[in-house]
């Protein structure tokens, strides 16, 4: 009916948000292609299905330029007429959208419905986690979430780990590929790349590709890595909570353990610089049933005291922050499989009775520069 209907006339059809390549393959026979100017319209947040048309092209981010203007048009309409502060305070907060169309609208609207005043404006331009902004990745969660829920069973707690690293930090490949790894994130069936895993002696390198072609993480090559565009890093955390996939000690540092904390897996702390404090030594303390403790973020130079003995279960340790001396604890943790740190000094040799550990990184703080430049300070025990 409907290519008979359309056989003999000029048409523009649209099919918004395809999920399946199957589905178009059975749509386009209903289509009288190539007739009298017919043209066919189709997006799709996968590569999978854009790899299977006749021609496609990626969406890019607004620049700061398009990105204004998109969010002066939404706020003021017509109207002219608003001060030089107001529009500096309006572009900074166009500019934190991070040229997404959808997050542009959404705060443009919530801001239209409040006061057009610049100290307000400023305020929220100024706050990384603006109430404006979270209410934004709130509204817009129902609109991604689609690309979260139909991930593959094994992709999933992949997405989610990118949740435990800041906001907007690129993260190397190889240092994800080692976690997933260490965490146990493989799959035993097939996927689209399984021609790289002996390339790169590891699936999960596999798996951020496939991500990557889900459009679900971004690749930053000014930074070297991977990580998430701010409305979808809103969307890992909140999953991530609702999941208990991990614990974020940042922004709970206050809470009880009937609040979260307990039977907890997965601890990150994604400011190291805190590990010296009170509240997230107890807040480390108190849940004794964790896995993997995550200390992500930019490396900091000046040594954090750390104390582990509570935590005789982990089986990896994400802690590149620098010690002056090596945290004596570790080898008392015998399930470790993976463990990472900065320290300048010689390894003990008894890091060699970590006999579940597979992945050992240890940096040497960049300040320093050494004579030898080998590997001397691993013990030959090891």
């Amino acid at each position: 009916m409907v290519y008979k209907s359309l056989k003999g006339s000029r048409y523009l059809i649209v099919l918004d948000d395809v999920w399946d390549t199957e589905l178009w393959d059975e749509l386009i026979s209903s289509f009288p292609i190539g007739e009298n100017g017919g043209n066919i319209l189709l997006t799709t947040r996968l590569e999978e299905v854009a790899n299977n048309l006749w021609s496609s092209f990626r969406i890019r981010f607004l620049d700061k330029k398009e990105s204004w203007d998109l969010f002066r048009q939404k706020v003021f309409g017509e109207e002219e007429s608003f001060s030089y502060e107001l529009e500096r305070a309006g572009k900074k907060i166009a500019e934190k959208c991070e040229g997404l169309p959808l997050t542009i609208v959404t705060v443009a609207d919530i801001l239209s419905k409040a006061e057009k005043t610049a100290k307000y404006w400023s305020e929220v331009a100024a706050k990384k986690q603006s109430s404006v902004f979270v209410d934004a990745y709130d509204q817009m969660s129902k609109v991604l979430y689609p690309s979260y829920d139909y991930l593959d069973q094994h992709l999933k707690p992949c997405f989610l780990y990118f949740g435990a690293f800041p906001q907007n930090y690129p993260i190397p490949w190889y240092q994800l590929v080692d976690l997933w790894s260490a965490e146990r994130f493989r799959d035993s069936g097939p996927n689209r790349y399984s021609d790289l895993a002996t390339t790169f002696a590891s699936g999960s390198y596999c798996y951020l590709l496939e991500l990557f072609s889900k459009n679900v993480i971004m690749y930053d090559a000014k930074g070297c890595g991977y990580h998430l565009h701010s409305s979808f890093w809103f969307l890992c955390n909140k999953e991530a909570m609702k999941n208990k996939f991990f614990y974020d000690v940042n922004g709970h540092v206050d809470a009880s353990p009937e609040e979260g904390k307990t039977y907890q897996r997965r601890l990150c702390i994604r400011n190291s610089t805190l590990f010296g404090t009170k509240d997230v030594y107890d807040s480390i303390a108190s849940v004794s049933t964790v896995r993997s403790l995550l200390c992500t973020g930019p490396y900091h130079q000046y040594p954090v005291p750390m104390s582990l003995e509570h935590l005789t279960l982990l089986r990896v340790l994400e802690a590149r922050i620098r010690f002056y001396e090596f945290p004596m604890e570790v080898v008392k943790l015998v399930q470790l499989r993976y463990f990472a740190l900065v320290y300048d000094g010689n390894l003990p040799p008894s890091i060699s009775k970590l006999l579940n550990l597979e992945y050992l990184i240890v940096d040497r703080n960049h300040s320093i520069v050494t004579s030898t430049g080998n590997s001397s300070y691993l013990p030959t025990e090891i």
